[in-house]
């Protein structure tokens, strides 16, 4: 039988206890933050920040470690969308108020960027608050919108993204928050939540313009809605303009930098030379059964989805709807990049924001399992399960490490001849090749970064050279230095190793987030326990 969706069960959550399951998701993902800077895009994001910060404009001087484009005033201006960097200036601005008084510059680099990274962490527990109240208003109960928010957030590839310094985990926000309330509108009319949905969605424009391509199934969502023909119109209608101030503002910023307001930064390089001129099958392959990218790989909960499509098209058609044309759209864009595997980085980064999109039939599968028979919950927990151990795999290890040591370690580029240009893909072998799969990479790894305590570098080195994933394939491809992978990957390990003057900011920060972790949970199960032992001494 299908949920009542008429009536409104947004009240069953309290202001209190999403504040709570805010503050408890937030600071369990910055444990697990990075924290020392990389290379590539969430370096770009924050040099922008920085920038932004310390100058007041977006326009830099040219930089060796971040690819700039030079723009039309002679400055130099990152090729992405201004929304990341956005949302990092404040945190950086933050950073630096508080800021270590030391003349060790590369400390305070790090120490700043640390700082602008932990913008993530809330971003992405909000991401799982939308997806939490969007569950509840399609009228499933309590139980099943927290036990699918924690498949979300735990299961998925959120939290590992919750710790690095990417865009995707904002464009998941938007399009969590898009959903929402698009819903909201939908079911009960409200303007002002179709202003939001639109707010939402445009967001998306000034985060990663491919990624508005959903833009369009919104509206449509919008415009078949359940009240009258002149309401739909009208919320469709103040959708289409909000989001269209966002594009010109995402226009207005390709004006500014490049004085061109289609001029979206990708015009140089590979992003040039190839573009969307993928085969899509190629693409789509990868997306879906790669041993190196596959969404199934990296985020088993989403066969939960796939169980969970045929109930949540019988409960909610208009929704199943919606969510599969999101899907779609975004397949249809990013499988004929030429970096659709969006390295490098932690399996397939740009189906990231897709992620609580994809978990809303597994919350239609959820709201099914008191009635399922033992097979059936066996395998739900089984996926569950693996899903949860994927993850961890990908928080624990540095994925940078394991692809630095396939690309500079092992031989490499068969196709590749001398004077000819570059092969668009530098890493088949890690994308195609099982023996490569960083899955097993980082299982490798992560095997070494527990039992290696107490081991010296050589004897570390010694019993990796033993066991590494491709020594099948290729025997002789004995990684000479793998030891610098297998450590693990936080914040509160880099710092006093690098930095030793950090360790006492380090364990009170530490000591503080793990109190929220610990506490949050206890004060609501205390709190719950007393709320029921009242109902019970007040029932006639």
């Amino acid at each position: 039988m299908s949920p009542d969706c008429t009536t409104d069960s947004r009240s069953n959550f309290s202001t209190a206890y999403l504040v709570a399951f805010f503050i408890f998701f937030a600071a369990f993902y910055a444990l697990f933050v990075r924290g020392i800077p990389p290379n590539g895009d969430p370096v770009n994001y924050f040099v922008v920040a920085q920038n932004l910060v310390e100058t007041g404009t977006f326009g830099m001087e040219k930089n060796q470690y971040v690819p700039l484009e030079q723009g039309r005033d002679g400055a130099y201006y990152s090729k992405f969308a201004p929304g990341q960097s956005l949302l990092e200036a404040p945190f950086y601005a933050l950073g630096r108020m508080v800021a270590p008084s030391t003349d060790d510059q590369r400390y305070l680099y790090a120490f700043k960027y640390f700082v602008s990274v932990l913008c993530v962490p809330p971003v992405s527990a909000l991401t799982l608050i939308f997806f939490m109240l969007t569950i509840q208003l399609l009228g499933y109960d309590r139980r099943t919108a927290i036990l699918s928010t924690l498949l979300l957030g735990l299961g998925t590839m959120m939290w590992p993204y919750a710790r690095l310094g990417f865009s995707e985990p904002l464009q998941a926000c938007a399009i969590a928050a898009g959903f929402y309330y698009s819903t909201r509108a939908r079911r009960e009319g409200s303007l002002t939540a179709a202003a939001f949905a639109g707010a939402a969605i445009g967001m998306l424009l000034l985060t990663k313009v491919s990624a508005a391509i959903v833009a369009p199934g919104f509206a449509l969502y919008l415009i078949t809605g359940a009240h009258g023909q002149k309401k739909r119109f009208r919320a469709a209608m103040l959708f289409s303009l909000v989001f269209l101030i966002f594009l010109c503002l995402s226009l207005a910023y390709n004006q500014l930098r490049f004085g061109e307001l289609l001029n979206f930064g990708y015009f140089s390089g590979k992003d040039a030379s190839f573009g969307f001129n993928v085969n899509c099958l190629s693409g789509l392959y990868g997306f879906l059964f790669s041993p190196g990218k596959s969404i199934f790989l990296y985020a088993p909960a989403v066969l939960l989805s796939l169980w969970g499509a045929r109930r949540l098209q019988s409960d909610h058609g208009d929704v199943s709807t919606l969510v599969w044309f999101c899907v779609a759209s975004h397949l249809a864009v990013y499988c004929r990049w030429w970096a659709w595997h969006g390295d490098w980085s932690w399996g397939p980064r740009f189906l990231v924001p897709l992620m609580p999109l994809l978990m809303i039939p597994a919350a239609a599968l959820v709201a099914t399992l008191k009635e399922s028979v033992f097979i059936h919950r066996f395998a739900f927990i089984t996926i569950v399960v693996v899903s949860f151990f994927i993850q961890t795999l990908g928080v624990a290890v540095n994925p940078y490490e394991y692809i630095m040591i396939t690309r500079h370690q092992v031989p490499h580029g068969p196709f590749f001849t001398p004077g000819r240009e570059d092969l668009r893909d530098d890493q088949t072998g890690i994308h195609f090749v099982p023996d490569f799969s960083p899955v097993a990479g980082h299982w490798w790894l992560l095997k070494h970064t527990i039992t290696g305590a107490g081991r010296t570098a050589e004897q570390q080195r010694a019993a990796m050279q033993k066991d590494f994933p491709w020594r099948g394939l290729m025997r002789y491809a004995v990684p000479p230095h793998p030891e610098r992978g297998a450590v693990f990957d936080f914040w509160w390990v880099y710092f006093p190793e690098y930095f030793p003057e950090s360790t006492t900011w380090v364990k009170v920060f530490l000591m503080s987030l793990l109190f929220m972790v610990i506490t949050v949970p206890l004060f609501g199960f205390i709190a719950k326990r007393r709320a029921n032992k009242f109902a019970s001494e007040i029932e006639p």
